[in-house]
C-alpha cells in the first residue's frame, strides 16, 4: 500500500514561516535593486546614480582611500543609492583610482 501524504505537514505555521520568509527575501532583493541591470562603465554609473544627489566633480576632487570609498558607497546605498553589488565593486575601484590619497 501507497504512502499516503499527511496534509497536515503542509499547512498551519511551519507554512505561514515559509511564505512570509520567501517574500521577504523577494523584498529584500527589490530593494537592493536587484533588478536594475547592472552596468559596467564607471563613468556611467557616476553620471546616473552618484549625479542623482551630488555634482559630477564631487567624486572625482573628493581624495579618499579604497577604503574610504567603500564605506562610502556602503553608506549612500543606505540612504537609497540604486547601487547592486556589481555595480558598487565597478564604482568603489573607479573612484579608488581616480581620487588615490
Amino acid at each position: 500500500m501507497p504512502d499516503k501524504i499527511d496534509e497536515r505537514r503542509c499547512s498551519g505555521p511551519a507554512a505561514i514561516v515559509l511564505i512570509v520568509a520567501c517574500l521577504g527575501l523577494t523584498a529584500v532583493g527589490a530593494a537592493w535593486g536587484c533588478s536594475a541591470p547592472p552596468v559596467a562603465d564607471a563613468q556611467t554609473l557616476l553620471s546616473t546614480r552618484c549625479s542623482a544627489c551630488h555634482s559630477p566633480q564631487r567624486g572625482q576632487t573628493t581624495k579618499k582611500t579604497r577604503a574610504e570609498w567603500e564605506q562610502t558607497v556602503t553608506r549612500m546605498i543606505g540612504k537609497g543609492a540604486k547601487i547592486n553589488t556589481a555595480e558598487r565593486a565597478v564604482l568603489v575601484d573607479h573612484l579608488a583610482k581616480i581620487t588615490a590619497s
